[in-house]
């Protein structure tokens, strides 16, 4: 399965490319974000629970008391930042 790399400002995640596509998009993104973030191996990650929290936090103003939650908004972000600089690269 083909991954990416996608930086943030507490660390970096390695996400299966299908996921980055499938989870975000126009209309509820909830099933397909709860899908991949079942299939994850979170603690392979580099970024912590504390990270993710930090991060999740930075964007919103989210209560971030749920890990869960936290990774299933990492994910969701994570796929519309690659999704952006992805449509950025095709159309330079």
């Amino acid at each position: 399965m083909k991954t990416e790399i996608i930086q943030f400002n507490y660390g970096d995640l390695c996400l299966p490319v299908e996921a980055l596509e499938q989870c975000h998009h126009q209309g509820r993104c909830d099933d397909d974000v709860e899908h991949w973030e079942k299939q994850i191996d979170w603690d392979s990650q580099n970024m912590d629970a504390d990270a993710i929290r930090k991060e999740v936090s930075d964007w919103s103003d989210w209560d971030v008391s749920n890990d869960r939650e936290n990774r299933l908004r990492i994910l969701w972000l994570a796929a519309g930042n690659w999704q952006e600089d992805q449509f950025e690269q095709e159309n330079k």
